[in-house]
């Protein structure tokens, strides 16, 4: 199997080592500009035009059009969906490739403004040669708008107490094995496709903490989630919106460890963004009371929605 297997139908020959054929969505959101750059360094990653779907989320009806035509100049599928969260746009690209005979092994997910290095999907690839148990893997992702492009994220891990995700951001060796994480940021990931038919990434977030969760499940099956030092990829990052890192991290808690460890865990966040307005001046008053804001809608849903996938017990969650 091979990549080129599928260039043929966008008229192009693509010329890679990698032994796993992939199929790839790119989920776009209301930014057509950075969407060029985004599908030219996949196609430079061997990335075949012809098994990429460009799944547009936008408001705009001109966004939309516009992504539109750059996906399709560049050889790539589109398809348009209602904006449901990231989430509900990568399970809808899967659904769709499937349905076009384009399912493979493997299954790249990436933003729209994701950039990955030209040796970076090989990479990937080869880490699933490497053991069966791996699940996901990701690149070590790099922040497009720092000077240097500081390290924003090489995976994450839950922290000690509260089961906050924390990113890790030390440099790690280019030759190394793939290390182990607790998750992976979902700006740029591959995955085995079966486990995303199996256990799919949960709507219910909307947006941010879709991946955290799915990586903890994995583990929690025996599943690997790892990330691949010597594979690269750069994205702009803004952090999360205060109103979603209260509802999100809340329900998160509900669903994987328990409701009082996630209103615990939203306290302190409150806490931390008050704390580090006054000594740093950074970040807005306004942020402690749209973490509160989130929280508080997080409660509203497990209390009407007591069977929605992010309000489900740990029990059932497993």
């Amino acid at each position: 199997m091979a990549f080129a297997k599928r260039a043929a139908v966008a008229g192009q020959r693509v010329s890679t080592p990698n032994d796993q054929a992939l199929s790839c969505i790119v989920v776009h959101f209301q930014s057509p500009a950075t969407l060029s750059a985004t599908l030219a360094a996949l196609r430079a990653a061997g990335v075949v035009s012809a098994s990429t779907v460009v799944v547009d989320n936008s408001v705009s009806d001109e966004a939309s059009e516009s992504a539109r035509t750059i996906a399709e100049r560049a050889g790539c599928l589109f398809l348009r969906v209602d904006n449901r969260g990231y989430a509900a746009a990568a399970n809808s690209g899967l659904q769709f490739l499937t349905s076009q005979g384009l399912r493979e092994e493997l299954l790249l997910l990436s933003t729209h403004e994701s950039l990955p290095e030209p040796d970076a999907v090989e990479k990937l690839t080869a880490a699933f040669r490497s053991d069966p148990a791996i699940a996901v893997a990701g690149p070590l992702l790099f922040n497009s708008e720092t000077v240097g492009s500081k390290i924003w994220s090489g995976g994450g891990r839950l922290s000690a107490v509260l089961k906050r995700p924390r990113h890790h951001t030390g440099k790690l060796s280019d030759d190394g094995a793939p290390v182990d994480r607790t998750w992976l940021d979902g700006a740029f990931t591959l995955y085995e496709t079966a486990v995303l038919e199996q256990q799919r990434l949960d709507e219910s977030y909307f947006l941010y903490f879709e991946e955290t969760d799915l990586h903890v499940r994995l583990a929690r099956l025996g599943r690997r989630v790892v990330i691949v030092p010597g594979a690269h990829a750069s994205q702009s990052s803004n952090g999360i919106p205060p109103r979603l890192l209260g509802r999100n991290l809340f329900l998160f808690q509900v669903k994987l460890f328990s409701p009082w460890r996630g209103r615990l865990a939203v306290c302190f966040e409150v806490g931390r963004s008050l704390v580090r307005k006054l000594l740093t001046r950074r970040g807005r008053w306004g942020d402690s009371v749209s973490i509160v804001s989130g929280w508080l809608e997080g409660e509203r849903n497990i209390r009407t929605s007591p069977d929605s996938e992010a309000s489900a017990p740990a029990s059932r969650a497993q």
